[in-house]
């Protein structure tokens, strides 16, 4: 959930529901373009939001905040 927005940066499909998952397919094959703006979007998603630089900050304000907390109980 934290990646995949159906059709924005992924598909997602119901578990057990090969129907479903057989339709999926055929659309990323049938509508190349809205697959590779799908596969674009995903890739900044993860470069965005999931980098070294910005979760190793993610991190920092964490424990910055934690000891905050922890200095003024």
């Amino acid at each position: 959930p934290e990646v995949v927005v159906d059709s924005k940066t992924g598909f997602l499909v119901k578990s057990k529901s090969p129907h479903e998952l057989a339709a999926k397919i055929i659309l990323c094959i049938e509508e190349k373009e809205k697959t590779h703006q799908v596969v674009l979007n995903a890739k900044e998603k993860i470069i965005n939001d999931f980098s070294m630089e910005n979760m190793v900050s993610s991190y920092e304000r964490r424990y910055e905040n934690l000891f905050l907390m922890v200095s003024y109980s």
